[in-house]
């Protein structure tokens, strides 16, 4: 990786950061809280992925976590997560959207001499593309709205 890689991919790194903890801040000055009872019960769906908890705590260790330090980052995460669908709301994707999409991909698939798949078996996943796209830009706005609001301290952080 040459130097000019490296220097944008850390600038990328430290923007994503930058990013999570000014809406982690923005959370929990705006009130949003989790319950432990909640972190606990999260905890506990994880938990449950793994046979025992003897592979539980091989995985934290092969990912270089403790129990308590892996409950942090779940509050944090799922306080980011309520404060954003309170700010963004549910999503959803229109028939009209979906269809364009498949529309695109009929066109693209037919024009690499492919047969495209039905529209009821990729509406799942076109659906799930559209709702994505409009979660991210939406998301995107929002911390943009963020930055100006907080201008001052992101540049004391240098980004």
């Amino acid at each position: 990786m040459d130097s000019k890689m490296k220097e944008a991919l850390e600038k990328s790194v430290l923007d994503q950061m930058i990013k999570a903890e000014l809406v982690l801040r923005t959370a929990e000055k705006d009130g949003i809280s989790i319950e432990q009872k909640e972190v606990d019960a999260e905890l506990e769906k994880i938990k449950a992925n793994f046979e025992d908890e003897k592979k539980f705590k091989e995985a934290l260790k092969k990912n270089e976590l403790t129990e308590n330090k892996l409950k942090d980052q779940l509050q944090k995460q799922m306080t980011v997560t309520k404060y954003l669908d309170s700010k963004i709301g549910k999503i959803e994707a229109t028939d009209q959207e979906i269809q364009a999409l498949y529309d695109q991909y009929k066109q693209q698939t037919e024009s690499q001499k492919q047969e495209p798949e039905a529209l009821e078996k990729m509406k799942p996943q076109l659906e799930q593309q559209i709702v994505s796209e409009k979660e991210n830009e939406k998301f995107n706005k929002l911390v943009e709205e963020l930055r100006k609001d907080n201008e001052d301290k992101v540049k004391i952080i240098g980004a």
